[in-house]
């Protein structure tokens, strides 16, 4: 890429820069211009030997000179750092600009062999402020950013700087720090040496470094071009004359200007290039095919570049990616493809220029996007000109015959006949191009023989919009020809399903198509639309010149689908009579043909009753003639009833045919119990209705047998014949329906049922599970609780009986109409279901909470809690806990190990605040351990599932405990579904927020949140901001004095843990919550240094613009920061600031927010640039 007009420097470089993989090595010769004035390494070495020693060095290297000064007694290390400190040397024009260039990429990277410190100052004074490292004290080689002395540096002692052989010795060999940094350096980055000549004595010890896979690259004069290759670097030429190396500095300083150009000055750049005509510089030419592959430049180019750029775009490679790309292409392609369809897929003008473009591609390599983007486009065009779409179609015909997407559909509207018939024949063909998908193979006949996947044919259209199209022609020629598309469409289906499986392929398109004529078993599919057109060309043809020669086009095929539309349109023929029309079915053989079956019939049914006497015998020999069934037809029986169902359909057609009546006696005699189908054209006839199990008798009947004698009712229910496949018969869930009836309306009478099914069984209907059922739906008095109750503590029960026992005990306790007595003995019942029942008892799949409400133990435990409230409530004075009686009843449910558990104590945790209202001591001891996942591993999970579902927590539970398990909860927590695990962090955030919690508990959950996942972390800072959110002013600038200062600030410092940038963005959002606190958030989010977050509510924006007004600076800095810091956004996110951004503009000035919006244009704000302007 030309930087300069003298000057190419290779695109890989730059893109190094750019992504943050690039070294900038600086010598000596950066330090050598005005006004820093200091000499190479040779200069030096000689200026201190003449300063200090007759000796000269004559050709002897540097370093081997200096160590015979030392040797002397000359203090070389001191008088070096002498002459480079010089007062006089400042840093000159080339540092300005490296630490400008470097300071450019994501993370600053220059490594010096120079002593002077003129680098740093430059950055300084760029208001750039780079860590630096100075030898022997070197960073990782592999991991590390600022400016690396790899020979020492002023800024330490002078003994440290490397001077002499000896020094040299230790850096690179015997202690061999230099050589580690530099060897794990030429490994990870690339490299740009600037500054040095090959024959430099430094480069000698550096040689010795360059390893690794990494490019490197070396800014050189034209007379120091060779032997940099030997050492396996590439030399980039400038020109020079002499000592004159300006063309290095004006690489430099030009190079810099580019790096530092922000969004803003890029639109400009390309606005103004784009204004003209090509061709360009060679310099302007790079950098315009450089910054198009940004998103910026490129929506640049798209909204301001001609249709004269076509020529110069099109020879660009990011064109060519733009067309050609298959699959997604990146925002800088999508802009070209956008540029292009624009300016040459809506007109006339452009249009020649635009298909030449694309004449460089094969049509079959353009790419999936482009070709959307294009039809779309077109179908978008609302234009009575047709040129352009009919030009694109027909040079994209076999390109768009691939595509997938349904976006050509929409080009169907608007077409006019005959003017548009080319296109949309074009259109037709492609839209109707099946596909094959392949599926599993239909296993039923053949279970144990590997099979071929089933093919399936898939179209494209959508069918309203063909059968839209379709509806709208209103000419012969336009049905004619979507008839021929539809033609082509069906065999080229046929063909590959045929080709796929064979000739006996699977005929989807005959088989779902009930009847060729208008039927109301037919569907409305796009397979419908185009058996529907190829009908309306039959009904057209009728008896025309080209009846013959399509009737005998389609039965040609051998297709099933299309002999049948040969029967329809035998059936239409207008040049045909009766006679005719039966006799061609005869000399076809198709009377029991069952492939067209339907139309036959159809046929017959309109022509029957019209043939001569000649004719009919003829008919009648052949349905007479026993068609072949095959192997299937063992006894005959589908034979003689396919002939009993011909027959019957012309008796109901033409029951005056001769013969007729003698050949259907004949068939039914000797099939006596043949009955006649509602729909004999038909094998297959849908209709809709409901079924519903059938009662073995009306409720009045059985109430009267229950009650003339129970045990006899009993008997006769379970004596019934109950099936479970005849639609029409009892059902034994039918007779269990009707026992839970008698249950819910006579719930006393059923008490004799239940005693006499606990003796007789509940086979094989399960009567006591019924009754059950009922019960709980009935509304039982006083007296009927007492029997009922009474009836339950008689007997033990099933499987399938536990839940419904389960929910009526629940009631007993829940209801106030059964008396405490009725109560206390529903909860001595549940007591003993626990004891007989648990050990019997398996878990389902749901999920915890669902299985503590859909379970029998988890019913029972919710009556427990149901019951200890109705205690709790009759005695409020005398209320002293759970009493002790129940002890032992709760704690069978609540220190299971068994399956029980898995429902009952989710149960318990979800009213845990509750229970600890009612018995602190009680459930302190037992119910709180259950959250913990040491202490009950089993059922932790479900605990904390059911727990987050309506998390509650007070001063009091925390005093007790619960926030030390809530904090070794968090694993567990991890583990629940996202809303649930932000219920759990919801709760830690309104621990930390609110009284009862001391500071030194405080201290410990933050360590301890802090010290967790990132995940944990980052939900609970978001959550955090949220509440702040909702304080009051006051509330939120309270607890920000309290503790959040402090907390935002050690995670500045990356205490207790390391900080993401995930989570720095969320606590960027706090800048909004704490308005009384404006200047102090923002300095201190400074600070943190992190993205802006794109997840800030609605609310925060229009925080952001009341900041805005009454915090300007503070508003300032926190846009900044924040933006300078965010990698990646969404535009919508970011154009809600547009009003924050104008109050600051008109509080601050132009100037201030400048910087701002080159960001938000960056990051993909493109409007942004306007909001500068009042």
């Amino acid at each position: 890429m030309w930087i300069t007009g003298a000057v190419d420097v290779p695109d890989d470089l730059i893109t190094s820069l750019e992504e943050g993989n690039l070294v900038i090595f600086v010598g000596a010769g950066a330090s050598m211009d005005d006004p820093s004035g200091l000499p190479n390494f040779n200069t030096l070495a000689d200026l201190i030997a003449s300063s200090h020693s007759t000796k000269t060095r004559g050709t002897r290297p540097a370093d081997q000179f200096l160590s015979d000064l030392r040797d002397d007694g000359v203090d070389v290390h001191t008088h070096a750092a002498t002459v480079i400190a010089a007062p006089t040397s400042l840093p000159n024009r080339n540092h300005a600009a490296l630490a400008e260039i470097a300071a450019s990429g994501p993370a600053p990277r220059i490594v010096t062999t120079n002593y002077d410190m003129h680098l740093s100052q430059a950055a300084t004074g760029l208001g750039r402020e780079f860590l630096v490292y100075a030898a022997p004290a070197l960073p990782l080689g592999h991991d590390f950013d600022g400016i690396v002395h790899v020979h020492g540096a002023l800024s330490g002692a002078p003994k440290a700087l490397v001077l002499t052989d000896a020094d040299f010795g230790r850096a690179y060999l015997t202690e061999g720090w230099a050589a580690r940094f530099l060897n794990d350096l030429f490994r990870r980055y690339v490299v740009l040496f600037v500054g040095y000549s090959h024959e430099d004595v430094v480069m000698t010890y550096l040689a010795r470094g360059l390893h690794g896979s990494q490019p490197r690259f070396a800014l050189v004069s034209a007379a120091d071009q060779h032997d940099w290759r030997r050492l396996g670097i590439t030399p980039i030429i400038y020109p020079s004359s002499g000592h004159d190396h300006s063309a290095l500095t004006d690489l430099l300083e030009e190079w810099a200007r580019r790096a530092k150009m922000g969004a803003l000055d890029h639109t400009e750049r390309v606005r103004q290039l784009v204004s003209g005509r090509p061709p360009l510089s060679p310099v302007e030419n790079d950098y315009l095919l450089r910054v198009i592959r940004t998103e910026v430049g490129a929506r640049a180019f798209e909204r301001n570049a001609g249709r004269e750029w076509l020529a110069w775009i099109a020879s660009s490679e990011l064109f060519a990616e733009s067309v050609t790309a298959s699959g997604r292409v990146g925002a800088s392609a999508g802009l070209m493809i956008t540029w292009f369809v624009r300016h040459f897929a809506t007109e006339t003008e452009g249009l020649a220029e635009g298909l030449q473009a694309i004449r460089q591609f094969d049509q079959m390599a353009l790419g999936d996007t482009f070709v959307t983007a294009l039809l779309t486009t077109l179908a978008a065009t609302d234009s009575s000109d047709r040129t352009v779409a009919g030009a694109w179609l027909s040079a994209l015909s076999q390109r768009i015959r691939t595509d997938t997407s349904n976006t050509l559909q929409y080009q169907l509207r608007g077409l006019t006949f005959p003017e548009d018939s080319d296109v949309a024949a074009i259109l037709l063909d492609v839209l109707l191009t099946p596909r094959v998908t392949l599926d599993e193979p239909f296993r039923l006949f053949e279970p144990d023989r590997a099979r071929l996947p089933r093919a399936e044919i898939v179209w494209v259209p959508d069918e309203y919009w063909l059968r839209e199209f379709w509806n709208s022609l209103a000419t012969e020629q336009a049905r004619e020809l979507f008839a021929d598309a539809a033609n082509r469409a069906l065999i080229l289906a046929y063909s590959l399903l045929n080709a796929h499986g064979g000739p006996n392929a699977s005929d989807g398109a005959a088989w779902w198509r009930p009847a060729i004529e208008p039927h109301e078993q037919n569907g409305d599919s796009l397979v419908d639309i185009l058996i529907d057109s190829l009908r309306d060309r039959a009904d057209r043809v009728g008896g025309s010149e080209g009846a013959e020669a399509l009737q005998s086009s389609w039965w040609s095929t051998g297709h099933k689908l299309f002999r049948r539309l040969s029967v329809y349109l035998e059936g239409v023929r207008t040049d045909h009579d009766a006679d005719a029309r039966v006799a061609w079915l005869l000399r076809q053989s198709l009377i029991h043909d069952f492939d067209v079956k339907h139309e036959v019939f159809w046929l017959l049914g309109r022509n029957a009753a019209e043939i001569s006497a000649s004719t009919s015998a003829n008919l009648i020999d052949a349905a007479l003639a026993r068609p072949s069934f095959g192997a299937v037809d063992v006894d005959g029986r589908h034979r003689q009833y396919a002939i009993y169902n011909l027959l019957t359909w012309l008796e109901q057609h033409a029951p005056g045919m001769p013969g007729l009546a003698d050949a259907s006696e004949s068939i039914k005699a000797a099939n006596p119990d043949f009955l006649p189908r509602e729909h004999p054209d038909f094998d297959v006839y849908m209709t809709t209705g409901t079924w519903e199990d059938r009662p073995p008798a009306p409720l009045d009947d059985f109430r009267s047998r229950v009650q003339d004698d129970a045990e006899a009712a009993l008997e006769w229910l379970q004596s019934q014949n109950y099936s479970s496949t005849d639609f029409d018969a009892v059902s034994s869930d039918g007779a269990a329906r009707l026992v839970s009836g008698l249950a819910k309306e006579s719930p006393r009478l059923v008490v004799r049922l239940w005693h006499t099914a606990v003796a007789q069984g509940d086979q094989p209907v399960d009567v006591r599970a019924a009754i059950l059922d009922g019960w709980n739906a009935a509304e039982l008095d006083g007296d009927a609780w007492r029997e009922v109750i009474g009836a339950l503590s008689t007997a033990t029960t099933t499987d399938q009986q536990d839940r419904s026992l389960a929910r009526l005990l629940q009631t007993a306790v829940a209801e106030s109409q059964p008396d405490d007595a009725i109560a206390e003995r529903a909860t001595t019942i549940a007591e003993a279901l626990v004891q007989s029942r648990a050990a019997a008892y398996a878990t389902s799949a749901e999920s915890s909470l669902m299985l503590g409400l859909n379970s029998w133990p988890g019913t029972i435990a919710q009556m427990w809690t149901t019951f200890f409230s109705r205690l709790w409530s009759a005695n409020r004075d005398a209320w002293r806990g759970i009493p002790d009686q129940y002890h032992d009843a709760i704690l069978a449910i609540t220190l299971a190990v068994d399956e029980t558990a898995k429902a009952t104590h989710p149960v318990l945790a979800a009213e845990v605040y509750f229970l600890f209202a009612a018995d602190e001591d009680f459930t302190t001891r037992h119910l709180i351990p259950l959250f913990d996942p040491a202490s009950n591993p089993h059922t932790v999970l479900g605990v904390w599932d059911a727990y987050t579902h309506g998390p509650r927590l007070n001063d009091r539970m925390i005093a007790a405990g619960f926030l030390d398990v809530l904090l070794r909860g968090a694993p567990v927590a991890e583990q629940l579904p996202k809303h649930l695990f932000n219920n759990y962090c919801s709760l830690l955030v309104s621990a930390l927020l609110y009284g009862g919690i001391a500071e030194d508990q405080r201290s410990v959950a933050i360590r301890s949140i802090f010290t967790g996942s990132s995940a944990l972390r980052e939900t609970v800072v978001e959550l955090l901001v949220a509440k702040l959110t909702e304080f009051d002013y006051g509330d939120s600038a309270g607890a920000w004095d309290t503790w959040v200062a402090q907390l935002v600030a050690a995670r500045a410092g990356g205490s207790p843990s390391p900080i993401a940038e995930t989570e720095k963005a969320r606590w960027n959002a706090i800048y909004a919550a704490i308005p009384d606190r404006a200047d102090e958030v923002s300095l201190a989010l400074e600070l943190l240094a992190g993205p802006f977050s794109l997840r800030l509510p609605p609310s925060s924006y229009a925080r952001l613009e009341a900041l805005a007004r009454t915090h300007p600076r503070a508003t300032h800095r926190f846009l900044k920061h924040s933006l300078i810091s965010c990698a990646a956004a969404d535009g919508f996110s970011l154009s809600r600031l547009e009003e924050t951004v104008r109050l600051l503009v008109a509080a601050l000035g132009t100037n201030e927010l400048r910087p701002i919006v080159d960001r938000l244009v960056g990051l993909g704000a493109h409007e942004a640039e306007s909001w500068l302007s009042p």
